[in-house]
């Protein structure tokens, strides 16, 4: 770990969150962990679900606005023949109805699945943390408010039958940022025609990174692994001559033809640079509309570290 002074850290890791806690219950183990007050995580896991969940500690943690695009890939359990209020396990029965025969069948499965594979328009679940007029939605349909939320353009790359039984699949999801797997499950109840809900959601991956490379909640206390966040931004890694150092390090314009390592065809219009100077993420740099010079878009005084 990098440790910042005698008081903090600047990283980025992935946690392997166990069902039953949540997101913000990983986070204040981390503080815990770490010394550290400020960290935060990159993308909710709800309560009922586990897998990887990206966290930023200290500095890093303002690398939430930039680590919200990616894919993710989930396995999910859908039991047919109730729908619940909140479309998971943890929610009430409002409705049930009889499993068709057909839901075993493999081959109607992945019918199905096929028909929600590729860009579709979803309503997100009532219960969710979107907001309505400042309030979640969640808030609303606690307190027993209707809440009518509009349909979202998504994608479903792909849609994996892994098991089927009489009353249940069970789904590899690889999925676009600001899916809900859990309105993936409702829906399917209601193409089938017998309701469903989500029992079950294990996150595998977001972006590059795997449940290979996350933390226990043991190891946060031990040894944990960082992450790299310029293997994890994606944005071209680039760099300056030592003679600009001190204009990197006060976050100042910096003319395109004064940054090192990045091919031409990278340096567009609006296109982010991850800034790395001593081996360490120094800031975030866009280049301008003009063209010619990149400016900064977020810098980190003590840099974040590389895992």
């Amino acid at each position: 770990m990098a440790k910042r002074g005698s008081s903090g850290y600047s990283c980025v890791l992935g946690v392997d969150k166990p069902s039953g806690m949540s997101s913000h219950d990983v986070v204040n183990r981390v503080r815990t962990a770490f010394g550290e007050k400020r960290v935060g995580h990159f993308g909710t896991l709800d309560p009922l679900a586990s897998g990887v969940l990206l966290v930023g500690v200290g500095p890093a943690a303002r690398l939430d606005a930039f680590l919200v695009e990616h894919d993710k890939t989930y396995v999910a359990r859908i039991v047919f023949g109730q729908r619940r209020n909140t479309d998971d396990g943890e929610g009430q029965i409002i409705a049930e109805s009889p499993v068709p025969a057909e839901v075993a069948d493999a081959d109607f499965a992945r019918q199905v699945l096929g028909e929600f594979t590729g860009p579709i328009a979803q309503v997100p679940p009532a219960f969710s943390a979107i907001k309505r007029g400042g309030v979640t939605a969640y808030t609303l349909a606690r307190s027993g408010q209707d809440v009518e939320l509009e349909p979202r353009r998504v994608e479903v790359h792909a849609a994996e039958l892994l098991a089927v039984e009489p009353h249940s699949w069970t789904v590899r999801f690889a999925v676009s940022k600001g899916t809900y797997i859990r309105s993936l499950a409702r829906d399917m109840g209601e193409r089938v025609g017998c309701g469903a809900y989500l029992a079950s959601l294990r996150r595998e991956r977001v972006g590059t990174v795997g449940l290979d490379a996350c933390n226990s909640l043991d190891d946060l206390a031990a040894s944990p692994r960082l992450l790299d966040p310029v293997s994890l931004l994606g944005y071209p890694s680039a760099t300056v001559a030592p003679s600009d150092a001190a204009v990197l390090a006060n976050g100042g314009a910096i003319p395109l033809s004064r940054i090192k390592n990045v091919p031409d065809e990278s340096l567009i219009p609006g296109s982010y640079l991850s800034m790395v100077w001593d081996n360490r993420l120094k800031a975030l740099y866009r280049v301008d509309e003009a063209g010619g010079t990149a400016r900064c878009a977020c810098l980190f005084s003590v840099g974040v570290a590389r895992g």
